[in-house]
């Protein structure tokens, strides 16, 4: 399989396909500034400026937001290497583990291609049973089925799609600080390090605001990167670019939601439709106008960045907002969702950033 040539991989001759722990001495788990300073730099983006390659991310949002349909479709684009979102990728095998509604998964796949005309085969894998990456000897087996599919296609990146994490976790394992830490060490470990594979992970959201994913914070100290899946009042679906390890993140993207009709009809004799997303100019959702709660929350972001702030985090707006005499914060963290969902406002950082574009006069 193809190595992974980036900032993260390759720079001072690390295999990905080697385990992490085979070394030729105890000093090959070190390099020196010497090393560093004849390195010749390398990069390899999955998704132009923004996915790199050999990275593990997260996308995740509230439940019927969307979530699937833009994993689905972000990988249906990696393994025919088209361009996603006006952004070029480089050609992918694609493993997507469907833990639910694997039956859903395939005719998804099959609408999809039928919208984009895509005939004949495309690297796309879909694994029918979860992987329970949590537990050691599972994430291994995985692991040994990655490679020999990423074998069969050695001039294409490997790119996994784990949906969801609640589902491939393991049994016995809940989203604590062991299984969450468990599941997101063996991916990195097992998989996407030695490996040198691109691993996506589907999730919920876990706060009122939805500002981060479920769970323990084992899961967000091992991803590299994070984006946010909402839908306006008008059922757009947006992702915004979150926290990027290696980049500044703040991306917006959005797609409306079309239906495509497969062959065969149901048992009353009505037509198969599946949903499939098609890609919209994220200016599109933009509300034209804001309601009240949003205003309030929007001039005070703006105030905030007046006075020098950045990236603001939720509790100094929860402040201004008592400030202003009102007393509910669940208030607050709603309006703050809603604001990103209409592209009012952005996450930036971990934090909270106007859109440029907006007046808030």
């Amino acid at each position: 399989m193809p190595k992974v040539a980036s900032l993260h991989h390759g720079a001072f001759g690390n295999d990905p396909g080697k385990p992490a722990n085979e070394t030729r001495s105890h000093l090959d788990k070190y390099v020196t500034a010497a090393e560093v300073d004849q390195a010749e730099w390398s990069r390899t983006w999955v998704v132009n400026q923004l996915l790199d390659a050999g990275r593990l991310y997260e996308i995740y949002g509230k439940w019927k937001t969307g979530k699937s349909l833009a994993g689905l479709d972000l990988g249906a684009h990696l393994s025919c290497g088209m361009p996603w979102c006006g952004r070029a990728v480089i050609p992918c095998v694609v493993i997507y583990v469907a833990g639910e509604a694997v039956d859903e998964t395939l005719a998804r796949l099959a609408s999809w291609r039928m919208r984009k005309r895509v005939a004949g085969g495309m690297p796309f894998y879909v694994r029918k049973v979860p992987t329970g990456l949590g537990i050691v000897a599972l994430a291994e087996e995985f692991a040994a089925e990655v490679r020999e599919i990423s074998d069969r296609h050695p001039d294409l990146h490997p790119v996994i799609i784990i949906d969801t994490l609640a589902r491939n976790l393991g049994p016995g394992l809940k989203e604590d600080g062991e299984g969450m830490g468990a599941f997101g060490n063996n991916l990195q470990d097992l998989l996407v390090k030695p490996i040198g594979c691109t691993a996506f992970v589907i999730h919920h959201s876990g706060h009122a605001e939805g500002d981060r994913s479920r769970g323990a914070s084992q899961w967000h100290a091992v991803i590299d990167g994070s984006m946010r899946i909402g839908k306006t009042p008008d059922g757009i679906v947006t992702m915004d670019a979150g926290f990027m390890r290696s980049g500044a993140g703040g991306d917006r993207f959005a797609w409306k939601i079309e239906v495509q009709q497969l062959p065969g009809a149901d048992n009353f004799g009505a037509p198969i439709e599946h949903p499939v997303l098609y890609s919209l100019d994220p200016p599109a959702t933009r509300a034209k106008a804001p309601s009240a709660n949003e205003r309030i929350v929007m001039e005070i972001v703006a105030a905030l960045e007046a006075e020098g702030a950045r990236n603001i985090a939720s509790e100094t707006i929860r402040a201004r907002w008592r400030d202003r005499g009102y007393p509910h914060d669940k208030n607050c963290a709603r309006t703050l969702s809603s604001c990103v969902d209409k592209g009012h406002l952005h996450r930036s950082g971990g934090g909270w950033i106007s859109t440029p574009s907006l007046d808030t006069d």
